[in-house]
């Protein structure tokens, strides 16, 4: 699972997390059809499946313009081409223990 279409933007949380005894970087991608997924990146840490799967509006073609993480790396801003605005916020310890903000 992943991806469906062109990616348009990626974007990398502020911080590191610990996860499964390993540290990993969660990242956003945006694509033509309008969806968002979030995955993580990490030595030894392998995923099948990003954490979250954001789908675009069947009768839409919303295309992810650009993506923002906040500081604190729980809530994640996107745009899209048709001016449309984007949020999620997330628990603590969605992704696994905060270590520290890159």
């Amino acid at each position: 699972m992943g991806p469906f279409s062109s990616i348009n933007c990626v974007k990398f949380n502020p911080n590191l997390y610990a996860n499964k005894e390993t540290v990993i970087n969660i990242f956003a991608l945006g694509d033509n059809d309008g969806n968002i997924s979030i995955w993580g990146i990490g030595d030894n840490y392998t995923a099948r499946k990003p954490f979250f799967l954001f789908k675009s509006h069947p009768n839409g073609n919303e295309l992810i313009e650009d993506i923002c993480w906040n500081a604190e790396g729980n809530m994640l801003i996107a745009t899209t081409l048709k001016k449309y605005v984007f949020v999620a916020l997330f628990g603590p310890s969605v992704f696994g223990e905060r270590l520290s903000s890159l």
